[in-house]
């Protein structure tokens, strides 16, 4: 659950970020990919997290 960020990104909505919709299994979308849209709209311009120079990102997911 995450706050109104002062407007930096729509609330008031629940976003299904599975890549099939019907699938329970499906893990859809990395977490890392939230984390990083996250610190970006806290300033951070960093585009991907890495632990022992693995890249966990693939993209930022847009909030907006």
């Amino acid at each position: 659950m995450l706050a109104g960020g002062g407007g930096a990104f729509k609330t008031g909505r629940a976003l299904d970020f599975r890549k099939n919709k019907s699938d329970d299994s499906d893990p859809g979308i990395s977490h890392s990919n939230l984390l990083v849209s996250i610190m970006n709209l806290l300033g951070d311009p960093r585009t991907t997290v890495q632990q022992d120079g693995k890249n966990y990102c693939s993209d930022p997911i847009t909030l907006t």
